[in-house]
């Protein structure tokens, strides 16, 4: 819920946000999540600053060979995964943090 009102203070439309990830992969590509994200009435405009919000609040991580990089595993430096994922293009995988599989019942990847 508060992930919520911090989303919803910053970029209005986003209201509900998270609800839209309910059933989600856990692993999307750029383009999927850019998809899922205007699908909540997201401008498309915007789709990367909420991208970066989400991967700020540990929502989101960015999968490399090395593991899944989320928000704490880069001492909260949000520029090191966001680097990595220009670095990728279209080959960047987004991965939303198991903590919150259980209550959006997210799909692992298997």
């Amino acid at each position: 819920m508060e992930l919520d009102h911090e989303l919803t203070d910053v970029f209005p439309t986003a209201r509900d946000l998270l609800y839209h990830f309910l059933d989600a992969p856990a692993v999307m590509t750029a383009s999927e999540l850019g998809a899922l994200i205007g699908s909540a009435g997201i401008d498309p405009d915007a789709v990367r600053q909420v991208v970066d919000f989400l991967i700020y609040y540990g929502v989101l991580g960015l999968r490399t060979d090395e593991g899944d990089l989320f928000i704490y595993r880069v001492n909260y430096n949000a520029k090191m995964i966001e680097a990595r994922a220009q670095r990728a293009g279209d080959k960047a995988l987004y991965v939303i943090n198991p903590a919150f599989w259980p209550a959006l019942n997210i799909k692992p990847v298997v």
